[in-house]
């Protein structure tokens, strides 16, 4: 089996407070998520980003992962085929109990958890099959100052209008 290439800073340790920039994939890059309108059907020529009943339970769902781990959402965008979003991992981000403090891939892994079991859940209730969401593992990006936060979010930000760039 091809082995897949490390995609975290060698040395880093990913429970340090700070900002992270992260983007997931559906499985397969299947747009599932969301959709967007065409820029020249909206009055003012920006896309507009329609969540599917999957995108929706995304959404909830980053709300959810800021309250199980003392994070904080600062950005994000649910694109039809992946999410980015900014993190921010806040200082003595200890939980209660035995656990350790959790690390970024934590919080991601818990956060694809959480919506792949809302997701059976929401089809099981409909009778529909549940194949794979999420593409193993996931982008990461260690946010180093105010600059390339900036840089960060007005990715985010227009990611919609690159989309429908790309797509014309």
């Amino acid at each position: 089996m091809k082995q897949r290439k490390n995609l975290r800073l060698k040395g880093y340790d990913y429970s340090n407070s700070g900002l992270y920039f992260v983007t997931i994939c559906t499985f397969e890059k299947k747009y599932s998520l969301s959709y967007i309108t065409d820029r020249r059907d909206s009055p003012c020529g920006c896309p507009q980003v329609i969540l599917t009943r999957l995108g929706k339970i995304c959404k909830a769902n980053l709300f959810n992962i800021e309250k199980l781990f003392n994070i904080k959402v600062v950005n994000y965008i649910i694109m039809p085929n992946h999410i980015h979003l900014i993190i921010e991992v806040k200082e003595h981000n200890a939980r209660t109990g035995a656990s350790p403090v959790p690390t970024v891939s934590a919080i991601i892994g818990a956060y694809k958890s959480l919506v792949y079991n809302k997701w059976i859940d929401t089809c099981g209730e409909n009778n529909q099959i549940v194949g794979k969401i999420w593409e193993r593992s996931f982008y990461d990006h260690i946010i180093r100052d105010d600059e390339d936060l900036y840089f960060r979010q007005r990715y985010i930000d227009e990611n919609p209008l690159r989309w429908c760039l790309k797509n014309e």
